[in-house]
């Protein structure tokens, strides 16, 4: 939750939040164990308050006043001794605190902490919530709106409306006060013609929430409720390493301070391996087996062949690549000469596609370079010219591809024109324009 709220506030990194939550623990001693997925606190901690909220005062004169109108005999949910975990949730200590040795960033999370500690000792926030309902002809128009009475815990952690919540955007404005069948004037009618709109890059705040949910992309619903238990993907210690390794490889850049953005790379590699590699219902069935381990009813050495043995099968399948192509061993056969791509340089390897073998570019997905296999009829590299009345058509051969008019770019046909297929090479359809 810090990690998503420091990225929606501030664009922080998902490692650059834990590397600061430890040093406020470790350096500072400011704050309590963060390495944590637990929001609620053990109850005996409760009559611990008076001596943290002191130690907050003494630190920052600036929150004096946020800690004097507190009211320390309210006790809120995240009191309960049954939802604490191994650790309990990330709070303030009862240390003093100095601030001017604190980072930028240190200070923003310290801030966050100690505000929603402070959060808890205040009464509820109270708000009208507003829904006008005007009638124009046969059409019915609906205008919500909110006004807060009583600004409670919000006025602490100064936010107009709730985190997270999808409408605030609309449902955060003030209304004219009307009164029941009230006759309103129409001013102005405008038809706006609107597109839905694709769903947002993901941030590391809201990455990190993915990983956490990742449950609800697994059909199977033993499945789901073990990803559920196990929240998702990671921990709380792991999932900014998970993502500062999709930053080292080169998987994944960030676009601008905010969002993530997958590279070539990382897409050829979701092309590239088993279903089952990527699949999460995959870590589902391993945290059920080690749970079954854990409870005396599995085997640790059958878990550990049976895994083996699994990854020993995938080594042993063909890589799956783009367009259906299959990229098979060039040392299978020792009689294959080898290649070197004309275009970068590269090794080439000997690969299957639907209507055969080919050679195609060790390096792609970067380059795309393929030479038709031996005992193939060879062509010439060719250039897309102006269409005739054969380009456009499906191909008789394959039926997926469409034809399109090139031209031979060198050999002893050097300029003339024929119609290939545009699955090529996987495709070899050709004929001589007529």
């Amino acid at each position: 939750g810090l990690q998503q709220e420091a990225s929606k506030r501030w664009s922080m990194g998902a490692q650059q939040v834990l590397d600061s939550a430890q040093a406020l623990y470790e350096t500072h001693k400011a704050t309590t164990y963060p390495r944590t997925d637990s929001t609620f606190l053990p109850e005996s901690q409760w009559v611990d308050a008076p001596q943290v909220m002191k130690a907050l005062a003494q630190s920052d004169p600036a929150l004096g006043d946020w800690v004097q109108r507190a009211n320390l005999n309210i006790k809120s949910r995240a009191w309960n001794d049954k939802r604490v975990t191994a650790h309990h949730a990330i709070i303030p200590t009862a240390a003093r605190v100095n601030l001017g040795r604190l980072s930028a960033d240190e200070l923003k999370l310290y801030d966050l902490v100690r505000r929603r500690y402070v959060a808890q000792f205040y009464p509820d926030h109270e708000y009208d919530q507003t829904t006008i309902q005007t009638e124009v002809g046969e059409d019915r128009f609906r205008t919500t709106g909110r006004m807060a009475r009583v600004p409670g815990w919000k006025d602490v952690l100064g936010v107009t409306h709730e985190p997270n919540d999808a409408e605030n955007e609309n449902s955060v404005q003030r209304l004219p006060t009307v009164a029941q069948g009230e006759a309103v004037a129409v001013s102005d009618v405008e038809v706006q013609a609107k597109q839905t709109q694709p769903l947002q890059h993901y941030t590391e705040g809201t990455l990190i929430a993915a990983m956490k949910s990742i449950g609800k992309l697994v059909a199977d619903p033993k499945l789901k409720s073990v990803l559920k238990e196990t929240a998702g993907i990671g921990t709380e210690a792991t999932r900014a390493s998970i993502i500062e390794t999709l930053f080292k490889r080169a998987f994944v850049r960030k676009q601008g301070k905010k969002y993530l953005l997958s590279t070539p790379a990382g897409r050829a590699l979701i092309a590239a391996v088993p279903d089952q590699v990527k699949d999460p219902a995959t870590t589902a069935r391993w945290e059920q087996a080690l749970d079954d381990i854990a409870q005396g009813a599995g085997s640790l050495q059958a878990f550990l062949d049976a895994q083996a043995a699994w990854v020993a099968g995938i080594v042993a399948t063909p890589i799956s690549f783009d367009a259906g192509v299959t990229a098979v061993n060039a040392h299978d056969d020792k009689n294959t000469p080898a290649r070197t791509c004309p275009g970068c340089g590269k090794p080439m390897r000997m690969r299957k596609g639907s209507s055969g073998p080919f050679w195609g570019c060790s390096g792609y997905p970067d380059c795309k370079k393929t030479l038709p296999a031996e005992g193939k009829k060879r062509r010439a590299a060719t250039v897309r010219v102006p269409v005739d009345k054969k380009a456009g058509t499906k191909c008789p051969t394959c039926s997926k591809g469409s034809l399109v008019q090139r031209t031979v770019k060198s050999g002893k046909n050097a300029g003339k024109p024929f119609v290939g297929c545009s699955c090529y090479p996987n495709c070899d359809h050709f004929s001589w324009r007529t």
